[in-house]
């Protein structure tokens, strides 16, 4: 099943309750770059220390483009298992506004000429992918929020002396306020707003078709943060805004913006609300009522609220505190990406890495680490599309796909992330089934 930015939420609690019920779930990826081999100068293979760091610097500069899982239902009262694949493009972009958050990415040329010519559209991740954020650029929106927020550490523009049209419009600002202040009508008018030379103060709505310049408005708020501390300034559309500190209402503005950005940050999440769900990571911040959207057009749409809460309530009770089995082909680079795409930075040594990532997934399989273990020191074949053509006649055990999931089942589409995770899957059950015989 494709799954786009526009029906993503849509289809999401779906995907969490499949995952929730999955026995194991099987990852692929599609990069828009991979690890440079390096020219060597010493004897024989490099070490996992060195193939780790290769990886780590990759995964650092290049994208996930396209992220496959497929869950693995395993119907033991009928001896067989369901496959439920999905194939989702993951956008490079941060979508919502306000976060502060930069992303820096690249390609890599033979990547690309690659994907191209197994007929993926590059293009695809920017219009269609759904977004994400990771728990490191979480973090990040939070503190330059934080940052704002502190007045106190804004730094201060300097006037200099000669700087006379600077002087004389804060002079002008500071003769506008302690009028003010002065008034008989101050306690009538509860604000006064600080417009361009010869604009009509006095309107709350109102200001100049000529509005106060970025730097003027930036004077204003110096002004009163330095010299009327019982005073608060707010920027608008063209003018500033003079007011009266009053504690509840900025605690309230404060709530209301921490609140806006919380909502900002869980529609920027995306896919990573599905990595949380195969970490058993708590995600009962999930706004339900996103889900409620039509798939093809994304307008809201009416939706049984109590039906959903049920929904997503099995859902989070299964998942929480029990990650999910994960299962990939050649994994170790997908599951480098993967941390370093979702959880944050990664660590220098690989067996570092090895105990974060184990602590965020205990139980990890490696089909090709399957099929090549104790085969002697030629390898056998051992790519994906090898495999599965040589596993192709395991009739056992029963292997169905799910009826709204059927877009592989009369197709080959390698190098297709989704794809290449229900082969996987397929490999998993019939390669551990034929193991166990033998």
């Amino acid at each position: 099943m494709d799954v786009h930015n526009v029906s993503f939420y849509p289809l999401l609690l779906d995907i969490l309750t499949d995952i929730s019920e999955a026995h194991f779930v099987a990852v692929d990826l599609e990069l828009s770059g991979v690890p440079t081999k390096r020219v060597r100068r010493e004897v024989g293979k490099p070490s996992l220390q060195e193939r780790y760091l290769e990886t780590k610097e990759a995964a650092e500069r290049y994208q996930i483009l396209q992220f496959g899982f497929t869950c693995v239902h395993q119907d033991v009262a009928n001896n067989k298992y369901i496959l439920k694949p999905y194939n989702v493009d993951l956008s490079p972009l941060i979508q919502e506004r306000g976060l502060e958050v930069e992303r820096i990415f690249s390609f890599q040329s033979g990547a690309v000429d690659f994907l191209l010519k197994v007929g993926f559209d590059i293009s695809r991740p920017f219009y269609h992918g759904v977004p994400y954020i990771s728990r490191d650029e979480s973090r990040e929106a939070r503190e330059m929020h934080a940052k704002r927020q502190d007045k106190s550490a804004m730094a201060d523009i300097q006037i200099k002396p000669t700087e006379t049209e600077s002087l004389a419009f804060l002079d002008r600002v500071r003769s506008e306020i302690n009028g003010w202040l002065q008034s008989s009508n101050t306690a009538k008018d509860d604000y006064i707003n600080i417009n361009p030379i010869g604009a009509e103060g006095g309107n709350e709505d109102g200001a100049a078709s000529d509005g106060l310049s970025r730097f003027e408005k930036r004077l204003v708020h110096q002004l009163v943060r330095a010299e009327y501390p019982d005073l608060v300034s707010l920027g608008k559309a063209g003018f500033v805004q003079v007011v009266r500190f009053n504690k509840e209402r900025e605690d309230k503005v404060a709530a209301d913006r921490k609140r806006e950005l919380n909502e900002r940050i869980n529609r920027q999440k995306g896919f990573r609300w599905v990595v949380e769900a195969l970490l058993g990571s708590d995600i009962t911040r999930l706004d339900l009522r996103e889900c409620a959207r039509d798939p093809v057009t994304g307008e809201q749409v009416f939706a049984d609220m109590d039906e959903f809460s049920a929904q997503f309530h099995r859902a989070q009770t299964l998942l929480r505190g029990n990650p999910r089995v994960i299962v990939g082909h050649n994994c170790f680079l997908d599951l480098v990406y993967i941390y370093r795409t979702f959880i944050g930075q990664l660590p220098d040594s690989v067996e570092a890495f090895q105990r974060k990532l184990h602590g965020l997934w205990p139980t990890i399989i490696d089909t090709k680490y399957m099929s090549t273990h104790n085969c002697g020191d030629i390898s056998p074949v051992s790519s994906l599309e090898q495999i599965a053509a040589q596993l192709s006649a395991e009739s056992v055990p029963k292997i169905e796909v799910d009826p709204q999931h059927d877009k592989y089942e009369a197709v080959e589409a390698f190098h297709e992330a989704g794809y290449d995770s229900f082969l996987t899957a397929q490999i998993a059950v019939k390669l551990s089934s034929k193991l166990e015989r033998e």
